[in-house]
C-alpha cells in the first residue's frame, strides 16, 4: 500500500512539473538603455512612460487596474511597438497617479507559455521614464556567466546595497565568456555604483557638518543616478527642511544684529554670508541674506568713497579756477566751477586802457566763465571714472569806442577818430555749455571739461573763440 502511494505521488509530482509554465524575469534597465531604446515619438509630451525590451519570439501582452489597457495591435501616440534588431520595444504612456495611489501602480505582464507576471511599478511623476527587460531566465543567451552577476548586481543596485553590488560586478568581469561590448556596459555600472557610494558620502559628510547646499546638491545626484535610492531620496527631504528651519533662526539673528545700526552691519553680514552658503543662493533665504551682502558691500564702498571733489582750474588766458562738486557712486551729484584772469581785477579797479585795432588780436582781454550741472559715475562700484555736464555762460571785456556794427577783428572793423574814447568797455557775451571726465582715485582728483561757445554777437566770433579746454586738480574729501 505504501509503495502505491509513493509511486502515485511520484506521477502526479511529475505530471505537475511538466505541465507548469515558465517563469518570466523583470528587470529594470533605465539609463543604461536609452541608446537601445532610442528617442520617443511625441518629446513634448509629458505624460510618463514605461517601456518594455523582450526578444521578438516572445510578444507580451498587459494589464493594469490603475491604467487603461493599452492597445499595441493599433500603434498610437499611447501606446506603439518597434523593433530594434532581435528585440521588440513596447512604449507606453501613462498618466500621474494621485499622490495616495501612485506607489499603487501594478502591471500584469503576460507572454504564452509563461506565468504572469506582477511588476510593482515605483511612483512616476511628468516626464519620468522607466525601462524594463523582460526575459526568460532559463534561455541560454541570458544564463551566461556575466548575465547572472550583472543582473544580480542590478537588483543589488535598486535596493541599494551598493557594495554588494559593486563585488557582483567585479565578478562579472572576471567572467570568460564576457564580450568586449559586455565589458564596456559592467564599466559602467561600476562607474555608477562608485558615484552612488562616494556621492552619499559626501552628502553625509556635508550634512553632518551643516553645510546644507553641497549636502542636497549630492543627495539629489545620487537620486539622479539612481531613483529607487529611498535613502538618497528621504535625507534629501530631511536637508530641505532643516535647511530651511535653520535658515530662517540664522536670518532672524542676523536681521536683529542689522537693525542694531551701521555699526553692526559688519558682524551681520557674517551670519548672511553663511545662510547663503548653506542655503544656497538660490533659496528664498540665501536670496535675502544676499541682498544685505550687496547693500553693505555697496556701504563700504561708499564709506572708502570721498563724493565730495574740491579742485584749481587752468585754461588758456584764464588761469584762475576753482571747481567744487559731489561725486556720489550710485546717484547724480552737482558741480559748480568758476574762472576768471588777472585782467578782471584790472577792469574792477578801473585800471582800463585803450589797445587799440592792430592789438586787439594779440592782447588777454578780462574774462570769466561760469558752468553748473549734473555729475554721474560709469563702469561699476571699482571705478575711478565720473562725467560731468552742465550749461555755463562766458562774459568777455575789451576797450575802445568802435563805430556802430564794427567790432574786435572783424573784417571791416575800425575805430571813430572823431571820438575816441579809452576807458570805454564793451561787452561781449556767450552760452558756454561743458561737458568733461573726472578721475577720482583715493583723496586725489583730477579733471579735464570741454567747453564750446555760442557768441550770441556774430560779429564776435572770432573775438570770443568756438571752444576751450580747462584742466583742474585737486582733492577729494
Amino acid at each position: 500500500m505504501k509503495r502505491l502511494l509513493l509511486i502515485t505521488a511520484t506521477l502526479l509530482a511529475w505530471c505537475a512539473t511538466a505541465m507548469a509554465q515558465n517563469k518570466l524575469e523583470v528587470t529594470e534597465i533605465t539609463g543604461e538603455s536609452f541608446d537601445v531604446v532610442g528617442s520617443l515619438n511625441d518629446a513634448a509630451d509629458s505624460r510618463p512612460v514605461i517601456q518594455f525590451i523582450v526578444s521578438k519570439t516572445m510578444p507580451l501582452r498587459f494589464y493594469s487596474y490603475t491604467d487603461p489597457a493599452p492597445n499595441f495591435d493599433t500603434p498610437n501616440d499611447d501606446a506603439y511597438v518597434t523593433q530594434n534588431g532581435e528585440e521588440l520595444i513596447y512604449t507606453w504612456r501613462v498618466k500621474v497617479l494621485p499622490e495616495n495611489k501612485a506607489d499603487k501602480r501594478v502591471i500584469e505582464i503576460d507572454a504564452f507559455n509563461y506565468d504572469r507576471y506582477s511588476l510593482n511599478v515605483r511612483p512616476l511623476q511628468p516626464r519620468d521614464r522607466v525601462v524594463y527587460r523582460v526575459m526568460d531566465p532559463m534561455d541560454p543567451i541570458h544564463n551566461t556567466c556575466y548575465r547572472q552577476n550583472r543582473n544580480k548586481a542590478l537588483e543589488e543596485i535598486r535596493s541599494c546595497n551598493y557594495r554588494q553590488a559593486q563585488n557582483l560586478l567585479i565578478q562579472a568581469d572576471l567572467c570568460t565568456d564576457i564580450k568586449p561590448e559586455e565589458h564596456k556596459e559592467n564599466q559602467q555600472n561600476l562607474d555608477l555604483v562608485a558615484n552612488c557610494i562616494e556621492f552619499r558620502q559626501r552628502a553625509d559628510q556635508a550634512y553632518e557638518s551643516g553645510d546644507f547646499a553641497v549636502a542636497l546638491e549630492y543627495y539629489n545626484k545620487v537620486v539622479s543616478l539612481n531613483m529607487n535610492d529611498e535613502y538618497a531620496r528621504t535625507q534629501r527631504d530631511k536637508v530641505k527642511f532643516d535647511q530651511g528651519y535653520r535658515a530662517e533662526m540664522l536670518f532672524a539673528e542676523a536681521k536683529s544684529i542689522w537693525d542694531q545700526g551701521k555699526k553692526m552691519h559688519k558682524d551681520a553680514v557674517v551670519k548672511f554670508r553663511e545662510i547663503a552658503k548653506s542655503s544656497g543662493s538660490s533659496s528664498t533665504y540665501g536670496m535675502l541674506a544676499n541682498d544685505y551682502v550687496l547693500k553693505w558691500t555697496q556701504e563700504s564702498i561708499a564709506s572708502v568713497n570721498k563724493p565730495h571733489v574740491l579742485t584749481y582750474e587752468w585754461r588758456k588766458d584764464v588761469p584762475i579756477g576753482l571747481h567744487t562738486g559731489k561725486y556720489n557712486l550710485h546717484r547724480a551729484g552737482g558741480f559748480f566751477q568758476i574762472d576768471l584772469n588777472t585782467k578782471i581785477f584790472d577792469l574792477i579797479r578801473g585800471d582800463g586802457r585803450f589797445e587799440g585795432k592792430e592789438n586787439i588780436k594779440s592782447t588777454v582781454h578780462p574774462e570769466f566763465n561760469i558752468a553748473f550741472g549734473w555729475t554721474i559715475h560709469l563702469f561699476g562700484d571699482k571705478s575711478p571714472v565720473w562725467i560731468h555736464v552742465g550749461p555755463g555762460f562766458t562774459g568777455k571785456f575789451y576797450y575802445g569806442n568802435y563805430l556802430e556794427k564794427n567790432y574786435p577783428l572783424a573784417d571791416d572793423d575800425k575805430l571813430d577818430e572823431t571820438n575816441v574814447k579809452d576807458d570805454k568797455i564793451n561787452f561781449a557775451p556767450a552760452i558756454s555749455p561743458v561737458a568733461g571726465i573726472t578721475i577720482k582715485w583715493r583723496f586725489l582728483a583730477a579733471r579735464v571739461t570741454y567747453q564750446y561757445r555760442f557768441t550770441l554777437k556774430s560779429q564776435l566770433k572770432d573775438f570770443m573763440g568756438t571752444s576751450r579746454v580747462s584742466f583742474g586738480v585737486g582733492v577729494a574729501f
